[in-house]
């Protein structure tokens, strides 16, 4: 996962995904405005990665891999899995 402080995924943290657990809200390391899900050898996930306001109060899926997605209308600084 990349959580971006910029517009099209640009200067991003990489959070590993692997050995998170499903259901989970986990507290970014900072707020962002973009995000992707990069899986370069599979088609899909086993599980679904949203964005989210604070507490993931307010969830956005992203709805593809490897694809960025800028974020508008809230303060993003969480995801959920």
């Amino acid at each position: 996962l990349l959580l971006c402080t910029q517009a099209d995924c640009a200067v991003c943290d990489f959070v590993d995904l692997m050995g998170l657990n499903a259901n989970t809200c986990f507290a970014a390391p900072h707020q962002f405005i973009s995000a992707a899900v990069i899986q370069p050898n599979a088609p899909d996930l086993p599980f679904n990665t949203n964005v989210a306001t604070s507490q993931c109060g307010q969830m956005l899926a992203l709805p593809a891999l490897n694809t960025c997605f800028n974020l508008q209308g809230a303060t993003f600084n969480s995801f959920a899995l």
